[in-house]
């Protein structure tokens, strides 16, 4: 058992170590682009870009269908059957992502009337673009399943990096706000090709054609939860920055924006964390054995220390942040920053109890749990947002967020296993990593 465990210790560090390599280039260069971008673009025009992008993120659950996790899980138990579910997973997304164009297209060629401008619905059209070549992202998957994220974090930061030279020719050169959209979806078009080179070249040099209707169909059932769990997830963490346009405008978008930005960026450290986690925290639970207990405190306690490390130091240096990343004009997105930045440490816990989630077959509690967190996001948003602008939709996602990854988690006497774990998690010491 113990053997077991080093060996298993050993793969996440190393998986852990080339995410986080990834992830900390990302973030590095993202400061310095999203800046770039910011002050360039100014308030209002950062407003639009950021605006269409999280209507472009809202319709994820439609790409994905809830899909993701439920093939991840099944090439990590049947990794020889891998094709069938890679298969699986793109016939899955370039459907949802043909009709999400489709859609879109007819929707601006008929009420064009709601696009300020002209470049606007263009812009939008491009962004969504980028969901046709992320169909195959699902190799990404079969990486994740079999702890060997080395590749696809390879790939993404070769195409981030070439993908930033651009931005920065564009911001130099003064280029349209539509160029920008471009240099969005050329990121993903390279991370698809470089996918497809490293699986060509270290997992098979052939791709089996095994397309199967009965495994589309069951990994679309199963996923259905999941589905509806996800629309739940996205709409309380996107609705702020519609609803801010909706009620103020789109500038107020841009400073909510910067904040939220600043405070999603410390996100990929529990993703890395917890995609590294993820398969062998399911395949223990499954087994009911000592290594899924352990593993589950271990992931909280790890997530914990850091989320809380991060909330204290961005709490204190906010002002300084936003002035050197965003410049003068995003002064008022301090206080807001200040606010949204406590709500890290309830996303760090609800990424780290996905994989408990899946183990215990706890789908449907999850759709319960973020369902609850959205109606919430949306009532508190409605309510706030008009009295309080930018600072009510913050506190709008600090109290859902709470609620959601919190204290939902005492409803159910399954689920209060977890929430125990989240409070001594604060007690990390007493158990160690």
């Amino acid at each position: 058992m113990d053997i077991s465990l080093s060996l298993i210790k050993n793969r996440l560090f190393k998986n852990i170590s080339w995410l986080m390599a990834e992830k900390l280039i990302r973030m590095s260069i993202n400061f310095v682009i999203f800046g770039l971008l910011a002050r360039y673009l100014g308030v209002s025009k950062f407003g639009t870009f950021s605006y269409f992008l999280t209507i472009v993120y809202l319709l994820n659950p439609f790409w994905t269908l809830g899909t993701n996790q439920i093939i991840k899980d099944k090439m990590s138990k049947n990794p020889n059957d891998k094709e069938k579910y890679i298969w699986a997973g793109i016939v899955i997304k370039l459907s949802t992502s043909l009709i999400l164009l489709g859609l879109s297209t007819f929707y601006i060629l008929f009420f064009d009337d709601v696009f300020e401008q002209s470049v606007d619905k263009y812009l939008f059209l491009v962004l969504l673009f980028s969901y046709l070549f992320r169909s195959v992202d699902v190799f990404e998957l079969w990486f994740d399943s079999q702890i060997r994220s080395k590749h696809s974090s390879i790939v993404k930061v070769f195409a981030f990096l070439f993908t930033s030279v651009f931005y920065i020719i564009g911001v130099f050169l003064k280029f349209s706000i539509l160029y920008f959209g471009i240099c969005f979806i050329f990121e993903f078009l390279l991370v698809g090709f470089g996918y497809l080179y490293i699986y060509f070249k270290r997992d098979s040099n052939i791709l089996k054609f095994e397309i199967s209707g009965d495994v589309i169909r069951n990994i679309l059932v199963i996923s259905l939860p999941i589905f509806f769990a996800d629309i739940s997830i996205t709409i309380f963490t996107r609705i702020n920055q519609v609803m801010l346009n909706h009620y103020i405008d789109k500038e107020a978008v841009g400073i909510f924006a910067a904040a939220m930005r600043l405070t999603e960026i410390w996100l990929f450290i529990a993703a890395s964390i917890c995609i590294t986690f993820f398969a062998p925290i399911v395949i223990a639970g499954k087994e009911k054995n000592r290594e899924f207990q352990m593993l589950v405190r271990r992931l909280f306690n790890l997530v914990n220390v850091i989320s809380c490390f991060i909330i204290v130091v961005v709490f204190i240096f906010a002002s300084p942040i936003v002035l050197v990343v965003f410049g003068k004009d995003y002064l008022k997105s301090v206080h807001i920053l200040q606010i949204l930045i406590w709500s890290n440490l309830f996303v760090f816990w609800s990424y780290a109890q996905e994989p408990w989630d899946i183990a215990k077959g706890m789908i449907k509690f999850r759709f319960f749990r973020v369902s609850l967190g959205a109606c919430l996001n949306i009532v508190l948003n409605m309510v706030l947002i008009p009295s309080h602008g930018c600072v009510g939709a913050a506190y709008s996602t600090l109290i859902s967020y709470a609620v959601a990854y919190f204290l939902c988690n005492i409803c159910t006497k399954t689920s209060r296993e977890i929430f125990i774990i989240q409070l001594k998690s604060f007690m990390f010491w007493k158990s160690g990593y």
